[in-house]
C-alpha cells in the first residue's frame, strides 16, 4: 500500500510539473522590436521635389512578424508618389494583396502609409523605403529651406542610431543647419552636402527633425498653400488672441457699464442712522424682500410669526416621552376664528397652505411638503414690493432674464470654441479663445445678473429707513434699557426673523429674568 501511495505521489507531482510546464508556455513573451539604425538620406532636386531615401534596419524579438509600416504626415506638403520598397536586398512589388514581398500605400487622417509585407520572420532585418516628396520645400527671400522629420514621435519603438544627410542641387551650398529635438552632431555647413548623426537613442515618442537652408532662386518652384498658412499663424494668432482680449475685456467692461446704468439703485440721501420704529405699516416679508432683493425663507418664517402674533394662529408644542427617556418634541399650529378678510394675498396664501381645509396641523406633517409652495409665496411677495412701488418690475424675473443671458453666452461659448477649434486648428493655436472669452463674460453675466434687480427712488429710500431700524433692532441695548423693552419683543421678533437677526434677538432677551420665551 505503501508503494502504491508513492506511486500516486510521484504521478501527481509529475502532473503538476507537467501543468506548470502549460501554463508557463500559455503566456508567450510579448513580440517587441527596436531600429538599430534609422538613417534618411535625401535629395533636393532643381525643380522643387525631393527624394528620402529610408535605411530602416530593424531587430525583432519574441516572435515572427510579417509586415511593417511607415505613415508620413502630409501637413507640410503636396503629395507623395514614385514609392519604392526592397527588404533585405530584393525589391518589393506594389499590390493590394498582402502577399509577401510586396507593399501598398493609402491615406488616413491625414496621413501617408506605407505598407510592406514579408514572410515570417524574426532577428536583424533590414529594409529600404524610397518615395518623391512634392511640395515640402519652403521658400523665402533670404534663403528656402528643407525642414524634415527624419525621425517620426510616433514610432512605436526606439531608434538607437539615425544618420540623416541631405543632399542639395548643383550650385546650392548649406548657409543655415539646425538638428531639433535630439542632440546630434552636423556637419557640411558651407557646402552641396549635409549630414547629422544622432548623439543619444531616440526614445519613442520623441522626433528628430532636420533644416537645412540654402541660397534662393536656385530650386524652381513658390511657396505651397500650407507654407501660407504656416507663415501666418502668427500674425492670425495675435490677432485671435487680441479679439479674444477685447471680447473678454470688453464684456466685462460693459457689464459693469450696464449695471451702473440699469441696475444700480438711484443714490438718495440717508434718511436717518437709526430709527427706534418701523418706518412704515409695511409686513415682516415684504420688509425683508425689500432689503436684500429676495424672498427667502426667513421672510415666510417671519410673516408666519408675524400672523401668529396678529391672532390668525397659535403654535403650540407638546413633549412626549421617547425610548430610553428621550424627550420628543412636537409642534403644532392651530388657526383661530379669526377672519382672513383684511390679510395681504401672500399671507392669505401662507395660511392656506400650511391649514389647508383643517384648523390644526402638526409641523411634522408640513415637512416634505411646505417646500413645494414656496414658489409661489415667493412670487406673491416680489409682485408685493412691486405694486407697493419699491421696484418696477419683480427682482427675480430681472435676475432670471440675465442669468438666462449668462447662460445663452456660455454654451455659445462652448459650442463656438468647439466649432473654431475643429475648423481652424489648421491655422492657429488660439482658435478656442474667443469661446473662453465668452464663457467667462457669461459666468460674469450670472453674477451681475444677481445685482441687476433696481429699485426705484421710493424704494431705495423705504429700504435705507428700513436698514435704520435693522440697525436699531441689531444694537437695541445701546438705545435703550432691555428691562423696559420687554414689550418690544413680541412685536418686532417678525422683523429681526426677517433682518436675519433672530438668534441674536432673542439671546437679548433671554438674559432677562422678566421675560419668559416659550
Amino acid at each position: 500500500m505503501k508503494h502504491r501511495l508513492l506511486n500516486f505521489g510521484l504521478i501527481l507531482l509529475l502532473t503538476l510539473s507537467l501543468l506548470g510546464l502549460g501554463s508557463a508556455h500559455a503566456a508567450p513573451p510579448a513580440k517587441s522590436g527596436y531600429w538599430e539604425n534609422f538613417d534618411v538620406h535625401i535629395i533636393v532636386n532643381s525643380d522643387g521635389t525631393f527624394w528620402v531615401e529610408e535605411r530602416q534596419v530593424l531587430q525583432f524579438s519574441g516572435g515572427t512578424f510579417t509586415f511593417a509600416y511607415r505613415n508620413i504626415n502630409q501637413d507640410r506638403l503636396k503629395k507623395i508618389t514614385d514609392v519604392q520598397v526592397w527588404g533585405n536586398g530584393e525589391q518589393f512589388t506594389a499590390s493590394s494583396n498582402a502577399a509577401a514581398g510586396t507593399f501598398d500605400t493609402y491615406r488616413e487622417e491625414g496621413d501617408f502609409y506605407i505598407k510592406w509585407y514579408f514572410a515570417p520572420t524574426e532577428g536583424r532585418q533590414e529594409y529600404l523605403l524610397r518615395y518623391l516628396v512634392h511640395g515640402g520645400l519652403r521658400y523665402y527671400d533670404d534663403g528656402d529651406q528643407l525642414w524634415w522629420k527624419a525621425i517620426p514621435a510616433d514610432l512605436i519603438a526606439h531608434v538607437v542610431h539615425s544618420t540623416v544627410t541631405v543632399e542639395l542641387p548643383d550650385g546650392a551650398t548649406a548657409e543655415v543647419v539646425e538638428a531639433y529635438n535630439i542632440n546630434a552632431q552636423s556637419s557640411g555647413q558651407g557646402s552641396p552636402i549635409v549630414t547629422f548623426k544622432t548623439l543619444e537613442t531616440i526614445p519613442s515618442g520623441e522626433e528628430f527633425e532636420v533644416r537645412v537652408q540654402f541660397p534662393h532662386g536656385i530650386v524652381a518652384g513658390q511657396a505651397a498653400t500650407w507654407q501660407r498658412v504656416e507663415d501666418g499663424k502668427p500674425l492670425i494668432d495675435l490677432a485671435i488672441t487680441v479679439l479674444s482680449l477685447l471680447l473678454l475685456v470688453g464684456g466685462l467692461v460693459g457689464l459693469i457699464l450696464f449695471w451702473y446704468l440699469r441696475g444700480r439703485d438711484p443714490a438718495v440721501a440717508i434718511p436717518a442712522d437709526i430709527l427706534p420704529t418701523p418706518p412704515s405699516p409695511d409686513r415682516p416679508g415684504v420688509v425683508g424682500t425689500l432689503v436684500d432683493e429676495k424672498a427667502d425663507m426667513e421672510d415666510i418664517i417671519a410673516t408666519l410669526v408675524d400672523l401668529a402674533r396678529r391672532g390668525y394662529l397659535v403654535f403650540e408644542e407638546e413633549q412626549k416621552k421617547g425610548f430610553f427617556g428621550a424627550t420628543n418634541r412636537e409642534f403644532t399650529f392651530q388657526r383661530t376664528e379669526k377672519a382672513a378678510d383684511g390679510l395681504e394675498k401672500y399671507e392669505r396664501q401662507l395660511l392656506n397652505f400650511v391649514f389647508g381645509r383643517g384648523r390644526t396641523r402638526k409641523l411634522s406633517d408640513l415637512k416634505e411638503k411646505f417646500y413645494t409652495h414656496l414658489p409661489t409665496l415667493q412670487k406673491e411677495l416680489y409682485q408685493a414690493v412691486v405694486e407697493r412701488g419699491y421696484f418696477s418690475a419683480s427682482p427675480q424675473q430681472i435676475r432670471g432674464k440675465y442669468s438666462g443671458l449668462g447662460v445663452l453666452l456660455i454654451v455659445l461659448g462652448f459650442l463656438g470654441g468647439i466649432m473654431l477649434s475643429c475648423v481652424g486648428s489648421d491655422y492657429t493655436r488660439v482658435a478656442i479663445c474667443p469661446g473662453i472669452a465668452l464663457g467667462v463674460v457669461g459666468i460674469a453675466t450670472i453674477i451681475v445678473a444677481q445685482f441687476m434687480p433696481e429699485k426705484t427712488e421710493e424704494g431705495k429710500i423705504m429700504a435705507l429707513k428700513w436698514e435704520a431700524f435693522r440697525r436699531y433692532l441689531q444694537d437695541l441695548e445701546r438705545y435703550t434699557d432691555l428691562t423696559e423693552a420687554t414689550a418690544l419683543f413680541e412685536q418686532y421678533l417678525p422683523y429681526a426673523i426677517a433682518f436675519g437677526l433672530e438668534r441674536a434677538w432673542v439671546k437679548k432677551f433671554t438674559r432677562l429674568p422678566s421675560t419668559t420665551i416659550v
